[in-house]
């Protein structure tokens, strides 16, 4: 039999939350287990006294996918992958670009997905095609994990944070996921920094369908649609951000 001791430790194991990297790679090998899946998230960002309004929509079918990014309701970007062919176009440059090959977005490993290289003391969030990823260097720290009402449903939500050792910043990330899976529905992230002052993000998922009818036609760009786009190499239409 266990001594109580040992029981209490045990217990606290078995209750310990993930730590931040389970929590990402939850979410690399969820997202790349979809099909017929599609969903549209909004962002908020405001840092100081300004603000800024994203919004995604996403298709997975499996190594196929589509992405379009809008900023204050403007298209930026979209980019699909019918996998075979990789086509990116950017509204502001009116220009787009096709590559054959397989997705390398859904291919590339968990390492190369969820990892960019960031100097240190420094911090960004980015939207794509499968994954939505929070990330910093240091890297975040999860304190706590529960289950909470979110939205009429039960949701699991992680909390994480970041208190850099120069005191430069702190900053407080929050998700909401599905309770049985890496599903994402929400995040919050609160910050403090000497560069950038107070900001804060909030990532909402508006619509999401696990069994959407995606026609192959969403994958690909129509002549149609690029009719007034000019084709460049992508190396020289990814210049510049």
């Amino acid at each position: 039999m266990l001594s109580a001791f040992a029981a209490l430790v045990l217990a606290r194991e078995v209750a310990a939350p993930p730590t931040f990297e389970e929590v990402q790679k939850g979410m690399y090998e969820t997202y790349r287990k979809l099909a017929h899946y599609s969903d549209e998230w909004n962002f908020e960002l405001h840092r100081n006294d300004q603000g800024l309004h994203q919004s995604f929509s996403r298709k997975i079918e499996g190594a196929k996918s589509g992405f379009l990014a809008k900023v204050e309701g403007q298209v930026v970007f979209h980019q699909v992958h019918d996998g075979t062919v990789y086509c990116l176009a950017v509204t502001s440059k009116q220009q787009f670009a096709k590559v054959a090959g397989s997705n390398e977005e859904f291919g590339a490993t968990f390492e190369k997905a969820v990892r960019p290289k960031l100097e240190e003391n420094s911090f960004n969030y980015y939207v794509q095609a499968y994954d939505v990823l929070f990330v910093s260097n240091p890297p975040f720290e999860v304190k706590s994990e529960e289950v909470v009402d979110y939205a009429g449903h039960k949701a699991r939500k992680i909390s994480a944070e970041i208190v850099r050792k120069d005191g430069s910043a702190v900053l407080h990330l929050r998700y909401w996921f599905d309770t049985d899976r890496w599903i994402l529905r929400h995040v919050e992230l609160d910050g403090k920094s000497a560069s950038a002052g107070t900001f804060t993000i909030r990532g909402n998922l508006t619509k999401v369908d696990f069994e959407s009818k995606i026609s192959p036609s969403e994958f690909s760009l129509t002549t149609a649609e690029l009719k007034d786009y000019k084709e460049v190499p992508l190396a020289e239409l990814q210049k510049g951000g």
